[in-house]
């Protein structure tokens, strides 16, 4: 966060981004790990000996299954966001506030 204070990123929507990034990726990529660790190997081995392409696998098996993890990680990350104020107030300039910075 203090990194961007220093730079000409400073208080532009690439430091927000770039810090809400780096702090909260770790919390979106949990979710989907677990998603993804919940399909076995035998769905795409079987997809595969039946004569399934590898993007018709991923279509047809692997998405549909970690659809969930996608949307709880995305639900996670957007209740965070909301709530989110230290990293807005140092990174943020007036006139281009985010939403908590503008209830604050």
């Amino acid at each position: 966060m203090w990194f961007f204070v220093r730079t000409p990123l400073y208080a532009t929507i690439w430091a927000l981004l770039f810090g809400y990034i780096a702090t909260y990726l770790p919390y979106g990529i949990r979710p989907m790990t677990s998603a993804f660790v919940q399909i076995h190997s035998h769905l795409e081995e079987s997809s595969t000996v039946c004569g399934a392409s590898l993007l018709t696998t991923m279509k047809r098996i692997v998405v549909p299954l970690i659809i969930p993890g996608i949307v709880s990680g995305w639900v996670l990350m957007a209740t965070m966001f909301f709530r989110e104020l230290s990293l807005s107030v140092v990174l943020s300039r007036p006139g281009a506030e985010v939403l908590a910075v503008q209830i604050l």
